[in-house]
């Protein structure tokens, strides 16, 4: 039975490359293919953009997540270590909250941790702003084929629910209530200006990555969307939203903070402006093996996106990798050379 699959698989590969043959050499002409490859090349540029774009938001996203976990676990150790009343005098004067001597090195020395351990954490999220366009189009043939699952599970990481960044907002808001007033202990006052410190490098390189992005991009947009975006820009660097209110009485970390995360969300809202439009752009119409429809419709094929970001209508895939025995490449990258596999001659490939 295995032999038997082996064939038919072998056999049907066989079927696909003559059919493609047919198609390739009698309806493309050199123009036309010409054409094929620039709108692939255009694609599959959108296509990376897109990728970026959403790590941007990933990286947004999680940087906010990571200062509300940071803020739970300073709140568990101060928490572990909580003063008690002490004596303030050998002849029955007043009590204060102290820590014994013990007690305080084994509090800070668990805050310094949790601080090392935390910066950690916002480094990862910072790190996903610095991939750039261009790395998201390396093509190699480690990236072709066998690494697609793995491909499509990191595009699952970089998706960001809408749902549960809201309720990440939600949560940051309430936390950050929790330091309006300053606190009385140094090691929770640092900590919390060093979080703050990490928290803000994240939101500037986000906002950074977010305006390349866009300046790199806004000529495939129509002009329409390029005031819409430009708009959004406007509201980001406006006056009003980097002013921070150092009179209100609160503590001016938390203000400071608070600004922060405006403007987190703001670049949120942006960078999925932008995606929601490349995604347009990467949008695939033919398959550039077999030149039919393709896409999310009932009635088009479904798309495999590879490595590279060049897309394929997924059957011509599978017989693509089918008859190179699982070692395919990208038919647009290696134009010159797929066409070789598929346009020659039975008698030559025996």
């Amino acid at each position: 039975m295995a032999s038997l699959s082996t064939d038919d698989s072998a056999s049907a590969a066989q079927e696909w490359r003559l059919k493609i043959n047919r198609i390739q050499s009698s309806k493309v002409t050199p123009e036309m293919r010409q054409g094929l490859l620039r709108r692939a090349e255009s694609k599959r540029l959108a296509s990376a953009r897109v990728k970026k774009s959403k790590a941007l938001r990933c990286s947004a996203a999680r940087s906010a997540k990571s200062w509300s976990t940071c803020q739970r676990r300073m709140e568990s150790v101060k928490s572990k270590f909580a003063p008690s009343l002490t004596m303030t005098s050998a002849f029955g004067g007043g009590r204060t909250l102290t820590r014994t001597p013990k007690e305080q090195e084994a509090y800070k020395a668990e805050m310094d941790q949790l601080m090392m351990e935390q910066t950690l954490d916002m480094t990862s999220c910072q790190d996903l702003s610095l991939t750039s366009v261009n790395d998201y189009m390396t093509s190699s043939d480690k990236l072709v084929g066998t690494a697609l699952v793995v491909q499509k599970a990191e595009d699952d990481e970089l998706e960001v629910d809408d749902d549960e960044i809201q309720a990440d907002i939600s949560e940051f808001q309430a936390l950050l209530e929790k330091i309006k007033t300053e606190p009385t202990d140094d090691e929770e006052i640092a900590a919390n200006f060093k979080l703050y410190e990490q928290y803000l490098e994240t939101v500037e390189l986000v906002r950074k990555s977010v305006f390349e992005l866009w300046s790199e991009s806004k000529e495939s947009f129509p002009q329409s969307a390029v005031r819409t975006i430009e708009h959004e820009l406007q509201r980001v660097d406006s006056q009003a939203n980097m002013e921070i209110n150092f009179d209100s009485g609160r503590w001016f970390v938390y203000e400071m903070t608070q600004k922060a995360e405006m403007n987190r969300q703001l670049l949120l809202k942006l960078s999925k402006s932008i995606q929601t439009r490349l995604e347009l752009l990467a949008a695939e119409n033919d398959c550039p093996i077999c030149l039919e429809p393709m896409g999310k419709g009932s009635e088009e094929r479904p798309i495999t996106v590879l490595g590279c970001c060049h897309s394929v209508c997924t059957e011509c895939w599978e017989h693509w990798m089918a008859m190179k025995h699982g070692r395919a490449f990208c038919p647009l990258c290696r134009h010159e050379e797929f066409l070789e596999e598929i346009l020659m001659p039975e008698e030559e490939r025996r």
